[in-house]
């Protein structure tokens, strides 16, 4: 089962991302994601957390109680955090994450930190940003990345723990030789071709690339 879980922040715009989406079996907002999934047309099956921030709290009123889950305000998780345990209460581990960016730095890290647990978000689309978790725990070991542009910017970041090794393809600077464990990430690489490969061999990776609509997503393995 796919879910798609809207946060708060800042939202894509919902023609950009819905290739990335794709088919839903079930969608979840966390409190003002419901903002957000409701300005993408979305039809929200359940709202989770401790529902501060949410616009206009009365609209909840037209939902069975079931499916509003409160969360008090003082907890040690994040709304998203909640939200992510439901499903995963659920069996659900093909997790759509969109919303989030802008806003308060600490909650852009609290999301960023999702994708360091062994079970995280299968994908990210932010206002302008699509983030993909690829390796270990992941939805897959190899991206490829279609319908580039020279000079697009793909970004890639280390999101576990040594060892750690990655190789790619059709980026201006290749990843192979990069040391990983000196605490290095690749910033602002960019194409060179209209596809790129992204392969990791050990550990996790983040590789971020535009919301553009020219670009696609597939999964090689």
């Amino acid at each position: 089962m796919r879910a798609v879980l809207f946060i708060g922040g800042d939202q894509p715009d919902p023609n950009s991302c819905s290739p990335y989406i794709g088919n839903v079996d079930i969608v979840v907002a966390a409190d003002s994601g419901f903002d957000g999934a409701r300005r993408s047309g979305f039809s929200v099956d359940y709202v989770i957390g401790d529902m501060d921030s949410i616009s206009d709290p009365k609209v909840l009123e037209d939902f069975d109680d079931s499916r509003v889950i409160r969360w008090p305000r003082d907890k040690d998780y994040t709304d998203t955090e909640c939200a992510l345990e439901y499903l995963s209460g659920k069996g659900i581990t093909d997790i759509v994450l969109v919303g989030g960016t802008g806003g308060r730095l600490d909650h852009l890290y609290a999301i960023q930190h999702l994708f360091t647990r062994p079970v995280c978000p299968w994908l990210w689309v932010g206002s302008e940003t699509v983030v993909v978790p690829v390796g270990t725990g992941c939805a897959g070991n190899s991206i490829r990345l279609e319908g580039l542009k020279v000079d697009n910017p793909v970004s890639v970041f280390p999101a576990s723990n040594a060892p750690l090794a990655v190789t790619s393809r059709g980026l201006h600077w290749e990843l192979d030789s990069l040391d990983w464990s000196s605490g290095a990430y690749s910033l602002s690489n960019r194409s060179v071709a209209s596809q790129a490969v992204i392969s990791v061999t050990q550990g996790r990776f983040l590789v971020m690339f535009p919301l553009y609509p020219s670009i696609t997503l597939v999964w090689e393995g």
